[in-house]
């Protein structure tokens, strides 16, 4: 999440007047910090992108065994030719 988005909700999130909304000034300074954290976490962010590789890795491991299962069929059956 970008710096400058953070720093507009902080402006938009100061400009509003929670206390209409809440029961009190300890209500809305829980809704404040609530919403910062939200707006503060990327662990949601980061176990995605791992999940992205790890996806990426599995690709390319299936791509090699793939590949190199077409050259053992071969060679294999070039072995059992030659031995009858």
């Amino acid at each position: 999440m970008s710096t400058a988005f953070f720093l507009e909700c902080l402006k938009i999130i100061g400009r509003h007047d929670f206390a209409s909304t809440t029961s009190s000034r300890g209500g809305m300074r829980m809704l404040k910090r609530t919403f910062i954290r939200f707006l503060a976490d990327e662990s949601g962010a980061t176990a995605i992108e791992y999940c992205l590789i790890a996806a990426a890795i599995a690709l390319a491991i299936i791509g090699l065994v793939n590949a190199l299962g077409i050259n053992i069929a071969d060679k294999l059956s070039q072995i059992s030719s030659q031995l009858k």
